[in-house]
């Protein structure tokens, strides 16, 4: 008995110290699996199922990208930090591969993020370090009222685009209701029934113009980096306390900057 206890202990500090092993800033990780579509010496690019590219920052930590090229088969593993920015930890390219474009999956492609590029052939999403690009086709849906810095969720199939909606709070990790009282061009805190809440204001960020300190809002925010990604006047009438703050589905394994699902 006191050897089985003394093997539990033994284990459970192996897994504290790899526990611990990662930088106290990682707020994610996410592997990758794909085709090289861009590589410099400061970042790599990889297209993964239905066309979904992943970049991430080449730091002074990162493993060298001096042997791959664009078109190689490789796994990734990125951490990212509290900006927001993936960092590459790991890097093994695959046999054979290079030289060819990444291939599109015929499996439709869910993903959630803001719109950086929409005119009438094509839409391009943005979510961390990810982008998408869909062509809209004879049987895309309309985008007539969306446009470019607008939070979206999307789906495609083939590269093309059949299906969009803006991105309501159920689609974020966490909805909260009440006054501003911290406005920043980094950060937004409200004043809820259960204390303050605050998120951080990124480039995707939708815009706080119109937001002033001691207006009530209702404010969605990723969970996991608690990142702002939808801003509105406080709700009413849905039967909710003013105030408050409201769990919505969690968004999907992978981090803070993965595909939000539909």
């Amino acid at each position: 008995m006191r050897r089985m206890k003394r093997l539990l202990i033994l284990s459970a500090a192996s897994i504290g110290a790899i526990a611990v092993a990662l930088p106290a800033t990682a707020a994610f990780g996410r592997a990758v699996h794909g085709q090289v579509s861009a590589v410099s010496p400061t970042s790599i690019s990889v297209s993964g199922p239905g066309g979904a590219t992943t970049t991430c920052t080449v730091g002074r930590r990162s493993p060298s990208v001096s042997g791959v090229a664009v078109g190689d088969t490789v796994r990734m593993l990125c951490v990212g930090g509290e900006h927001g920015q993936a960092f590459l930890v790991k890097l093994q390219k695959e046999a054979g591969g290079s030289g060819a474009a990444p291939a599109k999956d015929s499996a439709p492609v869910k993903f959630g993020g803001v719109i950086t590029s929409l005119d009438g052939s094509s839409i391009t999403l943005h979510d961390g370090g990810r982008d998408l690009t869909c062509t809209l086709g004879d049987g895309s849906p309309s985008t007539a009222g969306l446009k470019v810095g607008q939070h979206v969720k999307a789906m495609c199939a083939n590269g093309a685009l059949v299906a969009i909606a803006p991105l309501g709070p159920g689609d974020v990790g966490r909805f909260f209701v009440g006054q501003v009282v911290t406005l920043t061009d980094g950060v937004i805190t409200l004043q809820t029934e259960h204390g303050q809440v605050t998120c951080s204001i990124n480039a995707s960020s939708p815009s706080t113009a119109a937001v002033k300190v001691g207006d009530k809002v209702g404010m969605g925010c990723v969970a996991s980096s608690m990142t702002l990604v939808l801003l509105r006047p406080a709700p009413t009438g849905d039967g909710q306390p003013s105030g408050g703050d409201h769990n919505a589905p969690p968004p999907p394994p992978g981090g803070a900057d993965s595909p939000t699902p539909l």
